[in-house]
């Protein structure tokens, strides 16, 4: 009876941590593919000529938001899952740091480079990342 109630706790356990895995790594995933998507459009929108305007996304510690220049409010907001840690590494030519990628009107160049690193918080080995490129190009490893 001890063996049995033994055995039911330990496979409980170990299918909980696989549950557990598949979800962090899906939520990584899932906030990969849709800054990805964000940064796709943001260039489609400026090389559309979409209302005249450039288009941004800015990747905060929380959150990417997908902004127009003619307007204070946002196109698009996405809220990351709190399974996720998100950090970039984009820049201006020649400058520090900065937060937001926008895109050339007419070469669709993106003004920073660089790249959008998202992880599982309590695993820093399991990651995925958006490379962006001066040409306004994105690739997700």
């Amino acid at each position: 009876m001890i063996s049995t109630m033994a055995l039911m706790i330990m496979f409980t356990v170990l299918t909980m941590n696989a549950f557990l895995r598949y979800r962090e790594n899906s939520a990584v995933d899932k906030t990969v593919e849709r800054i990805a998507t964000m940064l796709e459009k943001a260039r489609a929108m400026t090389l559309g000529g979409k209302d005249k305007a450039t288009y941004s996304v800015s990747v905060h510690i929380d959150k990417a938001v997908l902004s127009s220049s003619l307007s204070s409010r946002p196109v698009e907001v996405f809220v990351y899952d709190p399974f996720v840690a998100v950090s970039n590494s984009l820049y201006y030519p020649g400058s520090s740091t900065v937060e937001t990628i926008t895109f050339s009107k007419l070469t669709g160049n993106a003004m920073a480079t660089g790249t959008v690193r998202a992880q599982v918080a309590r695993r820093v080995k399991v990651y995925k990342q958006v490379n962006i490129y001066n040409t306004g190009l994105i690739e997700v490893r």
